[in-house]
This record gives structure tokens, sequence and C-alpha cells, in this order.
């Protein structure tokens, strides 16, 4: 996924907020940037964002289909 795809999928009118964390060493989101990302991709894990501790996606918050296909195998 570009920076344009990705800042398109947070509803940004611009690139500009995303494509800098790619073009500046050590830049990191801000905490709007995260927010629109917690906002935005509700089955995201927010404290594997943050801290990158846990599983990426929060199974509470998948639908059923989208787990099993996440994990690969059926879901009891």
């Amino acid at each position: 996924m570009t920076a344009s795809e990705f800042s398109r999928c947070l509803n940004y009118n611009s690139c500009e907020k995303v494509a800098r964390l790619f073009r500046i060493e050590g830049a990191k989101p801000s905490v709007d940037i995260v927010k629109d990302i917690a906002q935005n991709f509700e089955e995201l894990n927010i404290r594997w964002l943050l801290t990158g501790d846990g599983e990426m996606l929060d199974p509470e918050k998948m639908p059923r289909q989208e787990m099993e296909w996440a994990i690969g195998q059926p879901v009891p």
C-alpha cells in the first residue's frame, strides 16, 4: 500500500501527513494519525500499534470470517 492509498483510507485530502513518515528518518506519527488509524481500522489492536505487544488484530472486533482468514483456520 502506498502512502497515497493509506492516506485515502484515513480520509485525508493529501498524502503529506503519511508520506513524511517515510521520507524523514526517525519520524513518528502524530497522535492525530494514530487516532485516525484506530478509528478507520477498528479490528487493529491499538496496544500492538503503540507498543508492538500482543496480536496485531483484536479478535473481539473482527468479523468471524475475517478472523478465520487471518489465522488460517476455523474459529470455534
